[in-house]
């Protein structure tokens, strides 16, 4: 009897691993293992895991030398942030010392382990010892738990697929990583890209997913989780932060404080929702920075402040509209410091604190300014670019960089009186106006406006300092936004800081007791849900074929069990390919703006005020050109016939010639709407640059021009142009047969093509304009 008791268990274990063997091949039969999304899942998930644990050891590490072993409230959420920002500072140390190779996908997660893995280990035998009986959730914290929830399948289903990527993504936070993971490095960038110069913390992070041996999608999904960590992370500070600002009599508030920021509708929708960008990865720190404020004002030691200052460079190391928050408090430390000094009896020790938060900021921003002051001279390149000696730098960068500059960072035109009260009238309506495309949300205001609807009620609250600090924080943020770049994206940054102040008022109104309040709190949060119920479902996402993004994941997942299951890993399939079909050495100048995630290759792009380090009218000739691209290490040169942007019809001129004769015509790819071939080893014979332009009057006159001349930068007609003159005015058969180039505004009733003497060789659109180029076939000596 007990040999039957002992052999039983093994008996069973063998008979289901027979059957299993016999029904594996009838199921890998109808779909093979490569199809099967699980796998892959499950591992991204593994990676996540090892990444959250490695943040984890580190930031225990640092966060318990600087607390000490009074650990403050909100403890596990700054040491996760704290150790995401150790591990984003490590893949820049590995960058910049050319390490970005497969070995350090292990080297650094182990590294940070073994950093950190004592300390947190203690420190979790400690939660457990210092855990108390959990409460049973009563009715309302249930309900709200179950409405969190609910928000949060809404938020994080859609990254189950590659294919919610939003446009930014794909052009900038993820084509960094790639283009670091290709180099193997970090590198300046050559042609001056002003997004590969600024502060992005998040790319970083992405970068180690792309340092992985997966496939596209696979490093895809890795980066996007990535982001939902840091995503959870900043919910697990909100609950912290509402207790610091809860008034001292008040009991702690429950620990569903997490949920109001679920409750803001901006989190569901294309190009605020959780699709690879850097506004939930920077957002994990304004919390942390807000609530360790609090508590370096009330401990008053060095580290403390310290702490804060990390929390600080942090949340400015990940994109520079971070500002929106790091500017107000860097305005309150800078009072506090004020304060200080004007007292009489401790006011170096007082003062130590602010000062050493701000090294620490500095210390943490320097893998941004210290770098660019290495790789252009300038700190903050391209602004600033009077102040310091900045490269790569053309003779229209600075036009174009204003330009960029009043297209998107200027609210209003007009007087300072004009534009203050533009300003007041947004600290209101920021969550009633759209803010951002039509197309995005259908035309409905989805930031949400909970937290307005908050302010009216803190008055009747008491012991609430720290909220009404709170609420000019923020208004100053939103006034710093309106007048920086309004773009709804960029408030995300404030909304887990509004989530814990809505948490307080909320507990605030329930606690009274009182009918009145209690059915105003409810029907407030109904309200918001009834507006804005349907955002999750909008079919408006720009990048997946106008759905919304919770159907594309059906379809991702519904996909697996027909025939062609396989097609859907196949992501961003256009610039895959290309990139495939180029040698594996290919560095490619890419024309015009779009994104190239998928290319698998070091690119460079020419678009003026994304770049400032290429001018093709400042080189003047085609061979001047070349040898700018090569002295870069460019090998192929993509491009597209349409083209809609260029910096000015000279350089698109130079740069069409360039492509019809300084080329390899016979080695051209042709793919998905884009032209790519390698530049030539011999330069051909320039004829004169006498160019015929042949316009409607609003911008260059009729007649024949130098090439030099049309060199003035093109940018939206809002913008005042003085043109240059022709040589000789007209449009006669005689100045015709005297020109090698034609420019033909295409929207003139009296357009013409020039003959057949010439070739086009593509179009541009700029200035509200629309431009055919043509080049005579036997040019006139």
């Amino acid at each position: 009897m007990k040999l039957w008791e002992r052999a039983r268990p093994w008996l069973a274990v063998l008979l289901v691993l027979g059957i299993c063997h016999e029904l594996w091949p009838t199921f890998e039969k109808q779909r093979i293992l490569a199809s099967w999304f699980a796998p892959r899942l499950f591992t991204v998930w593994a990676m996540t895991g090892l990444f959250v644990l490695a943040s984890l050891a580190i930031g225990v590490r640092v966060t318990g030398w600087l607390q000490g072993p009074l650990r403050r409230d909100g403890f596990w959420a700054q040491s996760f942030a704290t150790g995401v920002l150790c591990f984003g500072l490590g893949v820049a140390a590995l960058g910049h010392a050319g390490l970005l190779v497969e070995q350090a996908v292990w080297l650094l997660p182990v590294g940070c382990l073994l950093a950190g893995w004592t300390p947190l280990v203690e420190a979790l035998v400690d939660a457990r010892n210092r855990l108390p009986k959990i409460p049973r959730l009563d009715a309302m914290e249930l309900l709200l738990f179950s409405l969190g929830l609910v928000g949060l399948v809404l938020a994080l289903a859609p990254v189950l697929t590659p294919e919610n990527i939003n446009f930014d993504a794909r052009w900038y936070h993820l084509g960094i990583a790639e283009r670091y993971s290709v180099e193997h490095a970090i590198t300046p960038s050559l042609e001056g890209n002003h997004l590969i110069a600024g502060p992005h913390l998040a790319s970083l992070l992405y970068t180690w997913a792309f340092i992985w041996p997966f496939p596209l999608f696979d490093r895809v999904l890795l980066a996007s989780h990535l982001e939902v960590v840091c995503f959870l992370g900043t919910l697990a500070a909100v609950p912290p932060l509402a207790r610091a600002l809860a008034p001292k009599n008040s009991p702690a508030l429950q620990r569903s404080a997490w949920v109001t920021v679920m409750l803001f509708p901006m989190l569901y929708i294309y190009d605020t929702a959780l699709m690879g960008g850097a506004d939930h990865v920077a957002a994990l720190w304004a919390p942390l920075a807000m609530l360790t404020f609090f508590q370096a004002r009330e401990r008053g030691d060095g580290k403390s402040w310290v702490l804060f200052g990390v929390n600080l460079g942090a949340l400015a190391l990940a994109k520079y509209t971070s500002v929106l928050l790091v500017a107000p408090l860097i305005g309150l430390t800078v009072l506090v410091a004020a304060i200080s000094l004007r007292q009489r009896e401790g006011r170096w020790k007082r003062l130590q604190g602010p000062v050493l938060a701000g090294v620490a900021a500095l210390v943490v921003t320097s893998a941004h300014w210290l770098r660019n002051l290495v790789f252009y001279g300038n700190p903050v390149y391209p602004l600033a670019a009077k102040l310091f000696p900045t490269h790569p730098w053309t003779q229209d960068s600075a036009i174009w960089n204003a330009r960029y500059s009043r297209e998107l960072f200027v609210p209003s035109d007009g007087t300072l009186a004009l534009r203050a009260h533009d300003t007041l009238r947004a600290l209101w309506d920021y969550h009633l106006e759209l803010y951002t495309w039509e197309d995005f949300t259908q035309k409905l205001p989805i930031f949400g406006s909970l937290y307005a609807v908050s302010l009216v009620v803190l008055p009747f609250i008491r012991g609430t300092k720290r909220l009404w600090l709170v609420a000019v924080l923020l208004h100053v943020g939103i006034a710093i936004w309106f007048n920086l770049a309004h773009q709804l994206r960029y408030l995300t940054i404030l909304v887990p800081v509004m989530g814990a102040a809505c948490a307080v008022t909320a507990s605030e109104m329930w606690r009274w007791r009182h009918l009145g309040a209690r059915v105003a709190l409810v029907g407030v949060v109904v309200a918001q849900l009834i507006v804005a119920g349907d955002v999750p479902f909008a079919p408006t996402h720009r990048m997946n074929g106008a759905f919304a993004p919770l159907e594309r994941v059906i379809v991702f997942l519904g996909r697996g069990l027909t025939e062609k299951n396989l097609e859907r890993f196949k992501v961003f399939q256009d610039w895959e390919q290309i990139g495939q079909a180029l040698p594996p050495a290919a560095r490619i100048l890419v024309h015009s703006m779009g994104p190239s995630l998928g290319v698998n290759h070091v690119t460079y792009n020419d678009t003026p005020g994304l770049e400032y380090g290429l001018n093709y009218a400042e080189l003047g000739t085609v061979a001047a050109i070349v040898a700018r691209l090569r002295e870069m290490g460019v090998s192929h040169v993509a491009w597209r016939e349409y083209i809609g942007q260029s910096e000015s019809v000279a350089g698109e001129l130079l740069f069409l010639t360039l492509v019809s004769t300084a080329l390899h015509q016979d080695e051209r790819v042709v793919m998905h709407g884009w032209v790519v071939a390698s530049l030539s080893e011999e330069l051909p014979v320039e004829p004169t640059p006498t160019v015929l332009y042949v316009g409607c009057g609003s911008t260059y006159a009729n007649g024949l021009y130098p090439m030099k001349a049309l060199g003035l930068p093109v940018a939206p007609s809002n913008v005042d142009q003085e043109w240059s003159a022709p040589q000789e005015r007209g449009e006669s058969l005689e100045l015709l047969a005297r020109a090698n180039y034609v420019v033909q505004e295409t929207t003139c009733p009296s357009a013409q093509v020039p003959g057949p003497a010439f070739e086009q060789m593509g179009r541009l659109v700029a200035d509200g304009v629309t431009r055919a180029f043509f080049r005579r076939r036997a040019p006139v000596p």
